[in-house]
């Protein structure tokens, strides 16, 4: 499954994400440095964040963990090592059928977006009361490992999917 998702020339959507620089011809956007798909995918959390969440935003970046920081590993691993292992299947199960998807919008990697978006909204009373940076990343944490039913996953990244990429067109994104 990893191999479909990072390698292989009819998928590779997460090749940014562990795959070297790939040569000219090959699908995708050549010379491209090592590892460019969480710093893109983190950024993009942080502009859907900005537009639909401006306050969460504000508060977890003033205690110095902006979504960027917050999810990076996250996304690096795939969630791997933090989803329990019934979701972190769901997961890439997910995953694996958008990377397929030749009208996936913004991009084919947006689930992972979308779980992480889905997370902070739903910690969002809590998260806007937290006072350090440990707490935050403790409440995300407990959240992610809490997620044991793989259909409340599903129906997180769903939800998250229709509020942040519904009335947007590919060029507004």
């Amino acid at each position: 499954m990893i191999y479909a998702l990072v390698i292989s020339r009819a998928n590779g959507c997460y090749r940014d994400y562990f795959a070297g620089p790939m040569p000219s011809g090959e699908q995708g956007t050549p010379g491209r440095g090592w590892g460019t798909g969480p710093a893109e995918d983190s950024l993009l959390l942080d502009c859907a964040l900005a537009v639909h969440e401006p306050q969460l935003r504000t508060r977890l970046t003033v205690l110095g963990m902006p979504p960027t920081v917050v999810f990076w590993t996250h996304f690096s691993r795939l969630f791997a090592g933090v989803l329990p292992s019934a979701s972190f299947f769901r997961l890439l199960d997910a995953l694996m059928a958008e990377s397929t998807n030749p009208s996936a919008f913004p991009h084919a990697r947006h689930g992972l977006v979308d779980l992480a978006f889905a997370v902070l909204q739903r910690l969002r009373p809590e998260l806007l009361r937290c006072e350090s940076a440990l707490e935050v990343q403790d409440l995300i944490t407990a959240q992610l490992t809490g997620l044991f039913d793989p259909e409340d996953l599903s129906d997180l990244m769903a939800q998250a999917e229709v509020s942040l990429w519904s009335g947007f067109t590919r060029h507004e994104v």
